[in-house]
């Protein structure tokens, strides 16, 4: 695929399911398709005539944003994404005033693990409804931010985007192709396909939508042709014929370790009853095993692998850990009965228990990437029951966490920091502590910069590297956030370097 995107993968929802999912709702119920969805801000005319998001999520007219399909010739100019600006919180404008190379460049150095905020602000960056930078056509820009959302396993967001423009390019295609294959959205990549040259669209696709189409015999006689000519590899005219019929080859396929399938090879596999695991495949196949007909250890092993990620809400994993009695001990099993003995004690209200159940949960969580999810899972019960150091912990790290500032058991800048002002602390020796100190010291000053989505990446380049043990620009990037109103992702995000880096 392209722009160096390793493999996706989602799991069973089409295009226009994500779609319906991401508009379902906006006015009376809540957005399940993107968790965070739910806390999206508005926009906040600041200095200069900027705009940038606070935190109060409503929408001016109560609709849900239009998503529409566009000819390619028409989009030039015109602001394109999921999100509209009363949802994102985010302008139209948002790349305006910056280079494209440079925001591209910006988009592509971010690494798919990011602090669970930092994550949550990408999403929402990725798919605002924005128009392009200078120097960048839209399907390129577009593609870009498909790209970006497929690598970190949102498949299904990545092809509705693409899905916007009626009008594909080859490189742009064969994307929106993988991502509709890997989301089971077989019959809108062959009505694309269709329209396109043949010159186009892969050999094996062709072939597949062939199939799909009913026209068995056409697909079956460009198998062999190609397999005649030498125009295809052996191995991929094995599994082509296989797919149209297990009596067109004897042969039978390589049964090594596949690492890195393209989708089509993935999911022509699996039609043929020689599936390909998905444990050591990208992080993106994981998708394939949340299906109800997988076994519920593979499900629980891919659903853990993605919440980590930030790919699935905490409550998607919070059911697979509650669907039934674990079957054995170690590893996943653990981990499933940890957090079935806490949801099980807040319900006793015992508060000794739950901070015990809080406490084994969290160290056989943590080293899973886990404790975000975790937190809110749980934070909102917690609220009322337990008080002990686990639990405030678990109350830090989650949505929830303003309710620690009265906490004894939360540490003085932990308290601070999700109060947003540590200026009664005096300033920790400690290098991070300190930059976490620093920027909350002092109220923001507005943003008055003319590049406000790069500025917004460069800031989370910066707590990235921070993350990575270059504390310098931290307080910096946290002020930058702060002052375009991002008052909440900074304090969640400061509070996540303190309490999990």
């Amino acid at each position: 695929m392209s722009a160096g995107m390793a493999v996706p993968a989602m799991g069973q929802s089409t295009v226009g399911t994500a779609v319906e999912a991401l508009e379902a709702g906006i006015g009376d119920a809540p957005l399940s398709a993107i968790d965070w969805l739910d806390d999206l801000p508005v926009e906040e005319a600041l200095e200069g005539g900027i705009t940038a998001p606070i935190e109060a999520p409503v929408t001016t007219t109560g609709l849900p944003p239009a998503i529409t399909s566009t000819e390619l010739s028409a989009t030039e100019g015109r602001a394109i994404g999921l999100l509209a600006p009363g949802v994102s919180g985010l302008p139209e404008t948002l790349w305006s005033g910056a280079n494209g190379t440079a925001v591209i460049e910006a988009i592509r150095m971010l690494p798919d693990r990011l602090l669970p905020a930092q994550q949550e602000l990408r999403l929402r960056v990725l798919l605002a409804q924005t128009t392009s930078p200078t120097g960048v056509d839209t399907e390129t820009f577009l593609q870009e931010r498909a790209v970006a959302l497929a690598r970190t396993g949102r498949v299904a967001e990545a092809q509705a985007l693409l899905a916007q423009l009626e009008a594909l390019r080859a490189d742009a295609f064969a994307d929106f192709a993988a991502f509709g294959l890997l989301t089971e959205a077989d019959d809108e990549v062959c009505a694309r396909a269709d329209q396109l040259v043949p010159d186009d669209v892969s050999f094996d696709l062709r072939v597949f939508c062939l199939a799909r189409g009913g026209d068995w015999s056409a697909a079956a006689v460009l198998v062999q042709t190609a397999a005649v000519l030498g125009d295809i590899p052996a191995e991929d005219a094995l599994l082509l014929a296989q797919f149209l019929d297990p009596e067109i080859a004897d042969a039978a396929l390589p049964t090594g370790p596949l690492t890195n399938p393209s989708p089509l090879a993935f999911r022509m596999r699996e039609a043929i009853g020689t599936p390909v695991t998905t444990v050591d495949l990208p992080l993106p196949y994981a998708v394939a095993d949340l299906r109800p007909q997988v076994a519920w250890k593979a499900q629980l092993d891919a659903a853990e692998r993605l919440a980590s990620a930030g790919a699935i809400p905490p409550n998607q994993l919070l059911g697979l850990y509650t669907l039934r009695v674990p079957a054995a001990s170690g590893g996943v099993w653990d981990r499933a009965a940890a957090v079935q003995a806490l949801d099980g004690a807040l319900g006793q209200n015992d508060t000794a228990a739950i901070e015990d159940a809080a406490a084994n949960a969290t160290a056989l969580l943590a080293p899973m990437g886990l404790d975000v999810a975790l937190a809110e899972m749980f934070a909102e019960d917690l609220l009322d029951h337990a008080d002990g150091a686990a639990a405030q912990r678990l109350i830090a790290l989650s949505g929830q966490y303003e309710a620690i500032s009265g906490s004894a058991s939360a540490s003085d800048l932990s308290r601070a920091l999700a109060l947003g002002d540590t200026s009664a602390l005096a300033a920790p020796a400690d290098p991070k502590r300190n930059a976490l100190h620093a920027g909350f010291i002092t109220p923001p000053q507005p943003y008055a910069g003319t590049a406000l989505g790069l500025d917004i990446l460069t800031a989370m380049a910066d707590i990235e590297a921070a993350r990575q043990g270059d504390i310098t620009r931290l307080s910096d990037a946290l002020m930058t956030l702060r002052g375009m109103g991002l008052e909440d992702l900074a304090r969640r995000t400061a509070l996540q370097m303190l309490l999990l880096t």
